[in-house]
């Protein structure tokens, strides 16, 4: 899309901002009264890492002024509230755990019972690493990744109806993060790639919402809603690069957005009866049920990503990959043939969170006048300007750093070994990595 389009998007966008879009669901959803069943589903976006203060005894980096809770406390409803930063459609069904392999919490769905009236799903942003490669521009098939995002809602909403077939489900879309022209320093790309990060912005938007109707469920719209409050503008609704204790972890949501999602949730589901008095609140009892009222901030350290450098202890850190395990083939010469799984992380001070991302392109170069078994595999860089962002690889062979070279020769005594790369950017005093692992060993032609 050229950047004329881009910017008649953007301004059409701005004009026709629809804040909620609904659609009739399948199933009748309960009536909501003063004690129903909340249940909260969801990543970062719907945790609100770095809006204080943290739910206790969870290292999800979850407030308890994320639109979750402050929607239970004006509607009088009890919350279970299970969104946790780092969370992909995979943690619906799946234990999450951190890069240390300790256990964050377990599966989502966990929470979710048959009485539960109301349930919102903002969950889809990390499935394939999306929100990560949107952020840093690192290269990926743009309509294939919405599309699984896409398919990815319809399924999650199947999979809430299959246990909470009256409840109301919510599905909650992400807002703007950049202009629609124009470019600021609390950016990380450069200029010239915030077209694309936009457009991937949008489709994102478009894949939840597409994935709402098709799943006939109610729509929450924000990207429309954000217009002008995008990360540049006067009234941001979300945070730049520079994370901030008590507004929000970079590229995240501020409290005004969590608010904004409150009232449209409000708006959609509300007015809420008075209980019978018979009926009492549902008390908790798991750990999954929690209070609506204020509490302490978390002690536990958080295990996200994305951390500013010098930020507190106590701070959480900005989301940017997922937690999903995937593979993908790629297909280099003939002269070998490789399974590789890439991870992705981001961190300043701490090793964050890992993730499995489709593996971009991969090149195996023959050195000439080599025999055929000396190859070179390099990997894409990301597209931030080297001006502002440096890269660095560590080379692997069974685990023993071999290299620290843009691309690696392979040698004739690595026959049957495997071959491993850690690729470091650090731009704005923020390091992301992204280590790739080939499953297959190096093999003769």
């Amino acid at each position: 899309m050229s950047r004329a389009a881009l910017a008649v998007t953007a301004l059409v966008s701005a004009v026709l901002a629809v804040p909620v879009v609904t659609a009739a669901a399948s199933t009748p959803a309960s009536a909501l009264t003063t004690g129903s069943t909340y249940v909260a589903l969801g990543d970062s976006y719907a945790s609100a890492p770095g809006v204080p203060s943290y739910v206790a005894g969870t290292a999800c980096s979850r407030s308890t002024q994320n639109y979750a809770h402050l929607t239970a406390a004006d509607l009088g409803l009890a919350l279970r509230d299970v969104t946790c930063s780092a969370a992909s459609s995979r943690h619906l069904s799946a234990a999450q755990y951190d890069s240390n392999g300790q256990l964050v919490q377990g599966p989502q769905l966990d929470a979710l019972t048959e009485d539960a009236a109301l349930v919102t799903l903002g969950l889809g942003a990390n499935d394939g690493d999306y929100f990560w490669n949107m952020i840093v521009g690192w290269p990926m098939d743009d309509a294939a990744a919405a599309d699984r995002i896409r398919s990815n809602v319809v399924e999650n909403v199947e999979r809430i109806r299959a246990i909470a077939p009256t409840a109301r489900v919510v599905v909650v879309g992400y807002p703007a993060l950049y202009p629609a022209s124009g470019w600021c320093e609390e950016l990380l790309l450069p200029a010239e790639q915030i077209p694309l990060a936009r457009a991937r912005n949008r489709a994102l938007a478009d894949a939840m919402r597409t994935g709402a109707e098709q799943a006939g469920t109610d729509f929450i719209e924000l990207f429309d809603r954000s217009a002008g409050h995008d990360i540049c503008s006067v009234d941001p609704w979300m945070q730049g690069k520079t994370g901030t204790w008590g507004v929000a972890t970079p590229f995240h949501p501020r409290l005004v957005e969590q608010q904004v999602v409150r009232d449209a949730l409000v708006e959609l589901v509300g007015p809420v009866e008075a209980a019978a008095p018979t009926t009492a609140t549902p008390t908790p009892t798991e750990s999954v049920t929690e209070t609506v009222s204020a509490s302490p901030a978390a002690t536990a350290s958080p295990s996200d990503v994305l951390t500013p450098t010098g930020s507190p202890t106590t701070a959480p850190a900005a989301v940017v990959s997922p937690t999903p395990t995937a593979t993908s083939t790629s297909s280099p010469t003939p002269t070998a043939t490789a399974t590789a799984t890439a991870t992705a992380t981001a961190t300043a001070t701490a090793p964050a969170r890992t993730s499995t991302t489709t593996t971009p392109a991969i090149t195996w170069y023959a050195k000439r006048g080599r025999p055929v078994i000396w190859h070179r595999v390099g990997v894409p860089r990301p597209t931030c300007s080297p001006a502002v962002c440096s890269v660095s690889r560590r080379w692997r062979i069974n685990g023993v750093l071999v290299s620290q070279d843009r691309s690696l020769y392979l040698r004739r005594a690595w026959l049957g070994k495997y071959v491993s790369v850690r690729v470091i950017v650090r731009a704005y005093g923020l390091t992301w990595t992204r280590t790739y692992s080939w499953s297959s060993p190096i093999r003769r032609p």
